[in-house]
């Protein structure tokens, strides 16, 4: 059986909810350009270790939908839902 890829948080350190919050508020005022130099920086630091752990979260889930739709592998379903 094959097992699913053990994916590492995001480096150099994990990005807690408040500070991907922020990170998603910076991104937005790069959009509109109000964002400040600093905020920029955080931003740039933060958002190559996202990406990384978002392209391989996305690699597992694509082996995790392969392994189900092996053609020895029966998915059980709860009836009345």
């Amino acid at each position: 059986m094959n097992a699913l890829p053990h994916i590492p948080h995001a480096r150099p350190a994990p990005v807690h909810d408040t500070q991907l919050d922020i990170l998603i508020r910076i991104a937005g005022d790069i959009e509109d350009g109000n964002a400040t130099q600093e905020a920029v920086v955080m931003f740039m630091g933060c958002i190559a270790p996202c990406l990384r752990e978002l392209q391989q979260r996305r690699a597992a889930a694509t082996q995790a939908r392969q392994i189900l739709d092996a053609d020895n592998v029966t998915t059980l379903t709860r009836s009345g839902h």
